[in-house]
């Protein structure tokens, strides 16, 4: 408490002094606002209004100020491979599924079995994140991500909500959500007209499967970098008429039951039967594994 009262006389004081609150620097009114509480606040006299009023609103330019390059970058990485793809029922899915520079974008960690340079010693690449220099293969697509929090970190709800309060706080007015089954569908197979089959001779240019997964995807007599069975870049996975990729890992559902076929998309280390269009896969929502990411965005608006 006296920590706060102390960081509010400043206030009063500073301001006093500055003229205007806006003069205060950027740093100094997000500490103090961050050390306010709603007793301080109630505490404080109408006199004392402006003070607050202005480190409410500074404390909004500040968000204002650090989320809206991020969700330019965030926009960008989004579209790296192709535009959105409107969906029927209104909205959008993402072209591609989130990829480690997404992800790393958005929070601030990267808990994907493949974010070595062995990997991908070609496009390996460290992003300094409050100091720590934190590695990825950015194009590979994000792993080991669960569906539901359960008070542990990295899930599709933490990340989504991450995501939407980024926008919010950007000033933009955009909501995202997992994909449906249907609207998957809808995107992974042209409205129905392709859809992927197990016995497509052309299916390894949409997914690596665990008989080609240890190749270069552009010569198949070649090694893959770690000489181990691993996923691949995005970039090398076909586009259907759509602008659609797969990313070579499973993906959950905004619609799953549970554990019950709650992950759709195939992944590099099962066999091909598995990438069929309608195939869907079950996996208990809380599971974390190296082919199981989070799922495709749908932006509501």
């Amino acid at each position: 408490m006296l920590v706060q009262i102390g960081v509010i006389m400043a206030c009063l004081g500073l301001q006093a002094q500055a003229g205007s609150f806006n003069d205060l620097p950027d740093e100094l009114v997000a500490e103090i606002a961050s050390n306010l509480s709603g007793k301080d606040i109630q505490a404080l006299s109408s006199t004392k209004r402006t003070c607050l009023d202005a480190i409410n609103e500074n404390a909004a330019l500040i968000k204002y100020k650090k989320a809206f390059p991020l969700v330019q970058k965030i926009e960008a990485l989004m579209n790296k491979f192709g535009a959105p793809i409107a969906l029927p029922g209104g909205g959008y899915i993402n072209a591609i599924d989130t990829t480690q520079e997404l992800w790393v974008t958005v929070m601030g960690n990267n808990p994907s079995m493949f974010k070595e340079r062995k990997y991908c010693p070609d496009t390996y690449s460290e992003i300094s994140v409050k100091g720590t220099l934190i590695g990825m293969c950015p194009d590979f697509p994000m792993d080991c991500v669960k569906a539901q929090s359960s008070g542990a970190k990295n899930s599709d709800e933490e990340y989504i909500a991450k995501l939407n309060g980024l926008y919010r706080d950007a000033g933009l007015d955009a909501k995202f959500r997992r994909a449906t089954r249907a609207e998957y569908y809808f995107a992974d197979t042209e409205n129905g007209a392709n859809p992927k089959r197990a016995d497509d001779p052309d299916l390894g240019k949409y997914m690596p499967f665990l008989h080609i997964s240890d190749k270069d995807p552009h010569d198949l007599t070649k090694p893959s970098p770690s000489g181990k069975e691993q996923p691949r870049s995005i970039a090398d996975n076909a586009p259907n008429s759509l602008g659609f990729r797969r990313a070579g890992n499973w993906v959950w559902v905004e619609d799953m039951d549970g554990s019950t076929r709650g992950l759709v998309g195939g992944s590099w280390i099962n066999n091909p039967e598995r990438a069929a269009s309608g195939y869907r896969h079950s996996d208990r929502p809380e599971y974390q594994w190296g082919h199981i990411g989070p799922a495709r965005l749908v932006r509501t608006r």
